[in-house]
């Protein structure tokens, strides 16, 4: 769940994959999200989250429970310039305002090949699709492209979050990225 913090409210939700293997049992992405980026499968994870995290969406905004719904995405899935039409025939089928998807991104998507991933994501934003830049703070590129990107919302990093009560400088770069995410006019979650 994602709650906003002044109210107390559940907003949303992050959808996140796990792999009940037959032998394994049930794996975290970690065990098995490497090995589908360097294949190229990463792709066909993605679309399937896709639609299963977009069409419960609208399953809820049916039932009257309009909750935003983060899926997050790779840099093999900004390189992928027939994105922007899968998401708005999924937004379509399952009839899920845009406004209730929100895309999450790591810093390291868009450094690849940063003109065609700004591209992408502004016509992913045209749709109305909110985007997220997830894990901020582990990327050294952050703010040269942060005022180019067409973001709604930062992640901060937990290693940032989980240590800021013992340790100054974590509790530093949360307030003072918590202060420029806002004065650019983003939310902010950590």
């Amino acid at each position: 769940p994602k709650i906003e913090l002044a109210s107390g409210v559940t907003r949303g939700v992050e959808a996140l994959v796990r792999w009940q293997h037959r032998s394994r049992g049930l794996l975290a992405p970690g065990a098995f999200m490497p090995h589908a980026e360097r294949t190229g499968f990463v792709r066909q994870v993605t679309r399937w989250m896709l639609e299963q995290a977009i069409g419960q969406c609208g399953r809820w905004h049916a039932d009257g429970m309009p909750l935003e719904v983060s899926i997050n995405i790779s840099a093999r899935d900004l390189a992928d310039g027939r994105l922007p039409a899968v998401l708005g025939q999924l937004l379509a089928r399952h009839a899920v305002p845009p406004r209730l998807v929100c895309l999450e991104l790591t810093e390291s998507s868009f450094i690849e090949d940063p003109e065609r991933a700004l591209a992408i994501l502004r016509e992913i934003d045209a749709l109305g699709v909110r985007l997220s830049i997830d894990d901020f703070g582990t990327g050294f590129s952050s703010l040269s492209y942060l005022n180019r990107l067409p973001v709604d919302e930062l992640k901060i990093d937990r290693e940032f979050i989980k240590g800021m009560l013992e340790d100054p400088d974590d509790f530093a770069i949360v307030r003072s990225t918590i202060e420029l995410a806002h004065r650019l006019g983003l939310r902010v979650v950590a």
